[in-house]
């Protein structure tokens, strides 16, 4: 994916938080275009519920842009704040995290022949509190570039996306479906305009 200049992605996720004896679902979408080496675009939808909160959402370089969902202004975000980053963080890998890689079969995925890969990885600390992720990644067999990857496992409720979504304490299981198409076409990315 390094010598893909612009993409499309279109991003499902499913965070399912542990509250009270409950397992309340918190589905995200987030579609865009990403442009290299580190721009991407794109429009955030979160159901919570009885309602759905929108907003857009632009990323160049370090400086993350929101539109506030209530007036649909412009503001600047810190890494801290932004609901997502680099979309192209995950069609990334760190080898020194990958467990158990398997060639799990030649498959068709929109049309198109696809290597499907599979593999686990382990973040934190070597000891009980790692936090283990299963990858599932789409290749295409002609270009060898990433057309899908789904990652599931648990995060902990108080940072990231969960965080900043949920209150509480403990681990919540999310499940992220990234599809990768349109690969080098023209895509402009531009901070917006802010308010006085």
């Amino acid at each position: 994916m390094e010598r893909v200049e612009s993409f499309h992605f279109d991003m499902d996720v499913l965070i399912k938080v542990s509250s009270e004896g409950t397992t309340p679902d918190l589905p995200i979408s987030y579609t865009g275009d990403f442009q290299a080496p580190d721009c991407s675009k794109g429009s955030i939808s979160v159901s919570l519920g009885f309602f759905t909160v929108e907003f857009q959402t632009i990323t160049i370089g370090d400086t993350q842009y929101q539109t506030d969902p209530q007036t649909g202004e412009w503001e600047v975000s810190t890494d801290q704040d932004a609901l997502f980053g680099d979309p192209g963080n995950l069609a990334t890998v760190d080898i020194s995290q990958l467990e158990d890689l398997t060639l799990a079969g030649l498959e068709t995925l929109e049309r198109e022949p696809v290597y499907r890969i599979t593999w686990r990885a382990r973040t934190g600390t070597a000891d009980e509190t790692a936090v283990e992720t299963r990858v599932t990644h789409w290749v295409g067999v002609d270009d060898g570039l990433l057309r899908q990857v789904v990652t599931e496992g648990d995060v902990d409720v108080g940072a990231g996306v969960a965080g900043s979504l949920t209150a509480g304490e403990g681990t919540a299981t999310t499940s992220i479906t990234l599809k990768f198409s349109e690969f080098g076409k023209p895509v402009s990315i531009e901070p917006p305009a802010l308010g006085p």
